[in-house]
């Protein structure tokens, strides 16, 4: 409950402050995977939170303000992740979910790349998060 309240006030923040035509770029780590293919297997996550319907459509919600999520942009396949349980070897084993996001308005500019950061996530006290990099050539 209190992920999708936060979202909704997230949208009504950029509502009340800014307009799809401004520079934005909204990042973070969002806990939402928005789409069946940002979790290595869908089937593991039934009824579970980061995948419910409800937080899929407050995620729909912010991007419907005008925000694009770019890692879409650059890739349409499945199996490329940000986050990966410390438990059971997830991470060598291919076990994660998309849930960090970099969402960005048509005018921040010219969407050159977007990665995520894997070798950052095999040192040996690593977050459970990897970190991805957007860069955007400023249409300005």
């Amino acid at each position: 409950k209190y992920k999708l309240s936060w979202l909704s006030r997230l949208r009504q923040h950029l509502d009340a402050t800014c307009s799809p035509a401004d520079d934005v770029i909204v990042a973070g780590d969002f806990n939402i995977a928005p789409d069946d293919r940002d979790v290595w297997d869908i089937k593991q996550f039934a009824n579970a939170t980061h995948v419910s319907q409800p937080e899929r459509d407050a995620l729909k919600n912010v991007c419907d303000f005008g925000m694009e999520d770019t890692f879409r942009k650059f890739h349409s396949e499945e199996g490329l992740h940000s986050w990966w349980d410390y438990r059971g070897g997830a991470f060598h084993r291919g076990h994660g979910m998309r849930i960090d996001h970099l969402l960005a308005s048509p005018s921040a500019g010219s969407l050159i790349s977007y990665s995520v950061d894997r070798d950052e996530r095999k040192g040996a006290l690593p977050s459970d998060h990897a970190p991805i990099t957007l860069t955007v050539q400023p249409s300005r």
